[in-house]
């Protein structure tokens, strides 16, 4: 199966929490009970001549600790196996190895970061590109790990 990027619209609105607490013109965004946060941001552009990129300002009411910021992202060059496609020079019988490229086109980039909050708001800066989506998760991190690993010895850890 190949997804349209349309697939994950519905994917991500199916993520959400039941508590919603914003609503706007190109966000929602959901509070759960653990304390993390969920969002779908959108850029909608049709014309061409709109100005491209959309920026939104989060400021979320957290307490102090170590917060793990988690985006999926679909626009028009990420996620989009039709250009994938178009830019194989729209084959009409696909060998394997284009079929399983398409495939791998379909998926949302995805990027991790770490935020440390000491002033109780986290700020998050959502940039969108023309006809973005992004989905995005904030998570309380819990550090619960191997007591012999130590990620600030692994160069590009952190």
């Amino acid at each position: 199966m190949i997804r349209k990027p349309t697939y994950w619209t519905f994917s991500f609105f199916h993520k959400l929490g039941n508590h919603a607490i914003l609503r706007e013109e190109n966000l929602i965004l959901t509070e759960e009970k653990d304390g993390s946060y969920q969002g779908i941001a959108w850029n909608p552009r049709e014309d061409a001549t709109e100005d491209d990129e959309l920026l939104l300002m989060l400021d979320l009411p957290v307490k102090n600790g170590d917060y793990a910021l988690i985006t999926k992202l679909v626009d028009e060059t990420t996620c989009n196996p039709l250009k994938t496609w178009i830019n194989l020079g729209s084959p009409a019988n696909l060998s394997k190895e284009q079929l399983e490229l398409l495939r791998l086109s379909d998926q949302p980039m995805i990027r991790t970061d770490k935020r440390t909050v000491n002033d109780n708001t986290l700020k998050i800066n959502l940039t969108l590109s023309r006809n973005a989506l992004l989905y995005f998760k904030l998570l309380p991190i819990k550090p619960s790990v191997d007591r012999g690993y130590q990620s600030n010895r692994v160069q590009g850890a952190l």
